[in-house]
This record gives structure tokens, C-alpha cells and sequence, in this order.
């Protein structure tokens, strides 16, 4: 039996792809949006009508947004979920705060990430709480939350995080982060991987992490307790038919290779989907058309250099750790507070 029941419910999404000031905030094509197909995932899923609470670009006015999730989180019932979700831009600094960029957002008026965070901890009534963001910057949502799992603050509530990008990075432009998640809760069968006909909060993370990773080549970050690992998100989940189902892959197309994933399976053919802006190309190829990924892994210790973000200079590093070809590297001059996660076009052997 799943541990999250639709009808105890509270959904507030927030879906900004334009902004009002378009010079400081660019706008996202609004082409095949997950945020309102997450909105109606719920619908469809039984959450009731006045749970779900949908602010999409217009809507998202700031002040809005504040006292809109203070009063409908205050409001819950003792066994409610509470999901919230963010997608657009994020934005700041350790100096001046982390905010999601809500519709009128501007130097005096802003939305900062510790302010939802904050407001859940403080005012949800209900027992558990997931908080999820698509947006430069989203990390910093799990950081707060790992604070407040430290905190004697709300001992009761149980909350989850899950951000699409480590909070010093920026993160990409497609929707790969929430694909991740309406696949989780849409019980697809490749987030299993135990197997057991259920998808939990631990599959989830596993599946976000891996996606963000290899697709998108950036690190995800999460705040996920140990007591919520087995959360049960969706069950029955069906049983893959091929064990290869759910692995990533690249294709060759006319001699340029194409990551994908294995969907589906019938004699000697494979059903994948491409990755792209909103990954809905699909087409049929042949058990020997699925080459496996080129990932690249340096061992830990390693000294490389690493090509800066922020000045496009080279500078001296060593490899702390890795994953799915990225690797957490620690500058030889700067201490750990400057450690980051790097992709593979940023690394390169010390000439």
C-alpha cells in the first residue's frame, strides 16, 4: 500500500516561464510544460479540486504567493502531504540569499527559497511534506531542509527535498527534472529497481540523480531523511518485461549519436525515448542500434585542471570523488568551501 493517499493531499505548484521584467529574467518555451501536466496529474489522480493550487506565470505574483501558501498550508489536516513544486528561474548568492523568481519579481520584491521553506516548517499541520524545484539554484532548498531536520523546529513533520542542480550551479534549460518526477509518480516500471512493485522516495532520488547526471551533466542535489527512503510514492508498479528496460543509451542517427532510454521491449527491438527540451520523441530500434554510454571516470586523487565558470580560466584541482562522469574536485589554492562538481568538458589533464 502506498504511503501517500491522493485524497489527504495539498498541491501548490508554481510555474514561472515568463516574467514580467523579460530584460533581467528570460522566458522558457512554453511548449509541452510539465508544471501543468504534474497539475494535472494530480487531478487525475484524485487529489480533491481545492487541494490544487496551480499559479502559472501571471498568477505567480509574489505577495500572492507568500500569503497563499502560509494559508493553505495552516489549513491541513493532521494526515495530509503536502507537495510543492517550483519551476523557472532561481537566482542569488551566499551573501544575498537563493529566491525563485516569481512573475513581478524585481531588487525589492522576491521570493526567497528560506521563505517557503520557513513557511512549511512553521505552518503545515499536516505529517509530511515533499518539496521539489526545477531552477538554477534549487539546491539550496535541501540545504534548508537538512538544517531544519537538525533543528528541534516541527520534530513531527516529515520533509523531503529535491532540487535539479547543486546551489552554487546553474541548471539546464530542459525538463528533465520533472520528467524524473511525473515518471516516479506515474509508476513507471524503469525507476524500479528492487523490483518489489513499488516506487519510493529512494527510487525517486536515484532515478533524479542519474537523469540529471548523464542526460543534462549536472549534479542534483536532494535532502531525503533515512526514515523517508521507503516512503511508497506509487504502487502496483508493473514488472519490466526486459531487464534492460530503463537503461540509458545512445543511438546513432545518420552518424551523430543520440542519448536515450530503453521504454519498452518486443523481440529483437527496443522502444526508446530521445533526450531533448521535453524528451517526447520516441521511435523502435534494434537490440544491436543501443550502444551503451561513453562515460568517462578519474580516480580519486587524480590532478587535473578545471576550466572556471566564472572567468573561463584554468586552474589546478584534484579529483575528490565521481559520478556518472561528473567529479566533485577540490582547487589545490582555494579551500573546501570552493569544492564543485564538474562535467567532463571542464576537466582536462595538467599540460
Amino acid at each position: 500500500m502506498a504511503d501517500w493517499n491522493p485524497s489527504q493531499t495539498i498541491v501548490f505548484i508554481i510555474g514561472t516561464l515568463k516574467w514580467e521584467d523579460s530584460d533581467s529574467f528570460g522566458s522558457f518555451d512554453s511548449d509541452n510544460r510539465k508544471d501543468e501536466e504534474l497539475m494535472k496529474f494530480f487531478l487525475a489522480a484524485g487529489v480533491p479540486d481545492e487541494h490544487v493550487h496551480y499559479y502559472c506565470d501571471e498568477e505567480a505574483v509574489t505577495s500572492t504567493i507568500k500569503d497563499d501558501l502560509k494559508y493553505y498550508v495552516s489549513r491541513a489536516q493532521e494526515q495530509d502531504t503536502l507537495f510543492f513544486y517550483y519551476c523557472g528561474h532561481g537566482y542569488g548568492s551566499d551573501d544575498d540569499g537563493y529566491f525563485f523568481a516569481t512573475y513581478d519579481c524585481s531588487e525589492n520584491v522576491k521570493m526567497p527559497m528560506k521563505r517557503v521553506v520557513d513557511t512549511v516548517y512553521r505552518h503545515f499541520r499536516g505529517k509530511t511534506a515533499i518539496l521539489m524545484a526545477d531552477c538554477c539554484k534549487s539546491g539550496y532548498i535541501c540545504n534548508l531542509v537538512n538544517d531544519y531536520n537538525k533543528s528541534e523546529v516541527n520534530k513531527r513533520l516529515r520533509v523531503a527535498a529535491f532540487g535539479s542542480v547543486y546551489y552554487k550551479k546553474t541548471s539546464t534549460g530542459n525538463w528533465t527534472f520533472s520528467i524524473a518526477l511525473l515518471a516516479a509518480l506515474k509508476g513507471q516500471p524503469y525507476l524500479e529497481f528492487d523490483d518489489d512493485g513499488t516506487v519510493t522516495l529512494q527510487e525517486l532520488e536515484r532515478h533524479i540523480m542519474y537523469d540529471m547526471a548523464l542526460f543534462d551533466k549536472q549534479y542534483a542535489s536532494s535532502c531525503l531523511p533515512n526514515h523517508m527512503r521507503n516512503w511508497i510514492l506509487t504502487c502496483p508498479v508493473k514488472p519490466r518485461k526486459h531487464p534492460r528496460i530503463g537503461e540509458r543509451i545512445l543511438v546513432d542517427w545518420n552518424g551523430v549519436d543520440y542519448m536515450a532510454r530503453i521504454e519498452k521491449y518486443r523481440p529483437g527491438e527496443f522502444y526508446v525515448c530521445y533526450f531533448s527540451y521535453a524528451s517526447n520523441e520516441r521511435s523502435w530500434i534494434s537490440e544491436d542500434e543501443a550502444k551503451p554510454l561513453d562515460i568517462v571516470h578519474y580516480t580519486p586523487g587524480t590532478r587535473l585542471d578545471i576550466l572556471s565558470d566564472d572567468d573561463g580560466k584554468w586552474y589546478p584541482c584534484r579529483v575528490l570523488t565521481g559520478f556518472c562522469g561528473l567529479h566533485l574536485i577540490k582547487f589545490d589554492d582555494y579551500d573546501d568551501t570552493y569544492n564543485e562538481w564538474a562535467t567532463q568538458e571542464q576537466l582536462r589533464f595538467r599540460s
